[in-house]
């Protein structure tokens, strides 16, 4: 249990990934895709994620792209605006509290990215855990 506790505190990584296509947003924009992927390093209850974007065959440019708490098909609360506009190859990271963590452990955090078409979102993905590093 000791060892354990010291992994947490010193912090744990694991990688994720979100596929994000528009069916999953219920648009028609049906060559728009992208995928979000990174790593959540934990330490503690909180994290921080490091993320990548990549994104085509969108209506237009991506305006946002955000992380927000809903199962598959239901819409849900923002978490965090990962960027604003989106930029092609977009990347950074941002830091999550304990509850958003335990959402991205549980699966109920999905990625959506907007456009002038679609401001409520164009292509969306459940963001899932691959596994710990």
């Amino acid at each position: 249990m000791v060892a354990l506790v010291a992994a947490v505190i010193a912090g744990l990584t694991f990688g994720v990934k979100a596929g994000l296509d528009a069916r999953q947003q219920g648009v028609a924009a049906p060559a728009a895709r992208g995928t979000l992927s990174g790593t959540l390093v934990v330490t503690g209850r909180k994290g921080t994620l490091r993320w990548r974007l990549s994104v085509t065959g969108l209506t237009g440019p991506p305006r946002s792209a955000e992380l927000r708490r809903g199962a598959l098909g239901r819409r849900g609360p923002r978490l965090a605006l990962l960027c604003s506009p989106c930029r092609p190859g977009a990347h950074g990271s941002v830091r999550l509290g304990a509850s958003t963590v335990s959402a991205v452990q549980g699966g109920g955090v999905y990625a959506v990215v907007t456009t002038a078409k679609h401001p409520a979102g164009e292509i969306r993905g459940q963001l899932r855990v691959l596994g710990g590093a």
